[in-house]
């Protein structure tokens, strides 16, 4: 196997490279400056009816006239608020991939998201160290978890879905929603669920309910709502840009009513044959390297790696919790004798996983792998070619908060022993 070491310095400079383009991108920054702050060639563009950017010539169209850009919703809803004029600009590293940056043309606008190498990332922090939920490949990734945990577990717990089906109304907070999927269910099913989802960057849905609001909040900096408002608080595969998970948990239970449910679920990022035991290194040795590095990464940047295996421990710690449901879920990434449900699982599993190598490119590059490409592709041959009984795993728990009184018992139980 071919063994991909870091390349020592490469980290902070990509990072500080990968920052400096990004500043550009999304900014109200003058032709002249990109010039200036990348030494790059400039050449205006013109927009496709999908919002696309094609690139054309100087002798083709003055540099200096506005564009009307009849549909942006590729590059997120939020960048078409107020804003009718832009200059279309490629930026052309050298030696590098082609980045398109929109530059505003009148006004000032803030975009929460940046682009850089193909891809949309959030403006607003670095802790989440994937692409930004809203856009391809991350979009997809997300879409095609959401279809195997609806399968398997379902949206919710049967006792959430008999509290939602009482008749009155409830709230609902979706921690890190992503693709605002699961929040769009819930609010379809249930019409008398007032949803909040929060993310770092637009949801890209098309049309939502009436009972459905998204805010734009980066929970890093703390959940700003009223204390025991919420009925349900969901957290969602949100481990990927939470350095301090355990502060969130306080942060979501605080927001949460006494007697409201904490529903979380977090992936493992390992595979296995649990039925087997067999050792997947033998295997899948490029799979297995390819998840270690993106482990090294997380740690790298502070992040857990190990957070879903450790889920059940770590909402155990917090004292206003009552009993936890835990559910340790397998998923199978392959197999040719598989009910048409695993089927499908195994399905969405490898498009998933097709996706993640994608996400995970800039990431692994910052931590100093100079081409994760060729691990991520042999990975990807590795599950297609032979991914019989292969499993990947994710950690789902549900828990009540508990009432001030039966907290205060609980302290005084815990002083006694």
């Amino acid at each position: 196997m071919t063994d991909f070491q870091r390349t020592q310095g490469a980290s902070s400079n990509l990072k500080r490279a990968r920052r400096l383009a990004s500043r550009l991108i999304l900014s109200r920054t003058p032709i002249d400056d990109v010039h200036d702050a990348t030494q790059t060639q400039a050449r205006v563009g013109r927009s496709r009816s999908d919002g696309h950017v094609i690139p054309q010539s100087t002798e083709e169209q003055d540099e200096h006239t506005p564009l009307a850009f009849t549909d942006l919703s590729r590059l997120g809803s939020s960048v078409l608020l107020q804003i009718d004029k832009r200059i279309a600009v490629d930026i052309l590293e050298g030696g590098g991939d082609v980045s398109t940056a929109i530059i505003m043309s009148e006004e000032e606008y803030e975009s929460p998201l940046r682009y850089y190498e193909g891809m949309f990332f959030s403006s607003f922090q670095d802790d989440y160290c994937m692409p930004a939920p809203s856009h391809p490949p991350e979009l997809h990734r997300l879409e095609y978890l959401h279809n195997i945990f609806q399968t398997v577990i379902g949206n919710i717990p049967d006792e959430v879905s008999t509290l939602f089906r009482d008749g009155h109304p409830h709230h609902v907070l979706d921690v890190g929603c992503g693709t605002g999927q699961w929040a769009k269910e819930i609010c379809e099913t249930y019409p008398n669920v007032e949803v909040t989802a929060i993310d770092l960057v637009d949801v890209p849905l098309a049309s939502h309910p009436s009972n459905f609001e998204f805010e734009i909040r980066d929970v890093t900096l703390g959940l700003q709502y009223k204390a025991s408002f919420f009925d349900v608080v969901h957290i969602r595969d949100i481990g990927l840009g939470i350095r301090d998970y355990s502060e969130l948990l306080r942060q979501c239970v605080h927001v949460l009513k006494p007697g409201g449910w904490l529903l979380v679920l977090e992936l493992e990022w390992e595979v296995a044959h649990p039925h087997t035991g067999e050792n997947p290194e033998e295997r899948y040795p490029h799979l297995v390297q390819l998840l270690k590095l993106f482990r090294e990464a997380m740690q790298e940047r502070g992040l857990n790696p190990w957070l879903g295996y450790n889920l059940y421990e770590t909402i155990d710690e917090i004292p206003e919790l009552g009993v936890i449901t835990s559910i340790r879920t397998s998923a199978a990434l392959g197999g040719t004798r598989l009910s048409p449900t695993q089927t499908y699982i195994a399905n969405q599993s490898q498009k998933a996983l097709c996706e993640f190598v994608k996400s995970v490119k800039i990431m692994l590059q910052d931590y100093g792998i100079a081409d994760p490409s060729e691990v991520a592709s042999e990975a990807l041959a590795e599950v297609e070619e032979d991914g019989d009984g292969l499993c990947w795993f994710f950690d789902f728990c549900a828990v009540r908060k508990l009432s001030p009184a039966a907290t205060a018992d609980d302290e005084d139980e815990n002083k006694n022993q």
